[in-house]
């Protein structure tokens, strides 16, 4: 699955992706080798991806439009 690069930096990159069926979405790459306490957080669930997902579950249950978490 390769898509149209948006942003690239040395820890995360986005890439937008459109599949066969025309569904459109963004995926976020998350480069946990590019700093150790990053590897540490991502352990324990604390990483800046898996607090995006929770913030974005949290405020689609409370009724703010915001774009769905396929997976992190």
């Amino acid at each position: 699955m390769r898509g149209t690069l948006i942003k690239e930096r040395p820890s995360r990159s986005v890439e937008r992706v459109v599949l066969e069926d025309g569904t459109d979405f963004h995926v976020k790459r998350a480069l946990l080798w590019a700093h150790p306490l990053r590897r540490l957080a991502a352990l324990f669930g604390r990483d800046a991806i898996a607090r995006e997902a929770r913030n974005l579950r949290i405020l689609t249950a409370r009724g703010v439009r915001a774009p769905a978490v396929a997976a992190v």
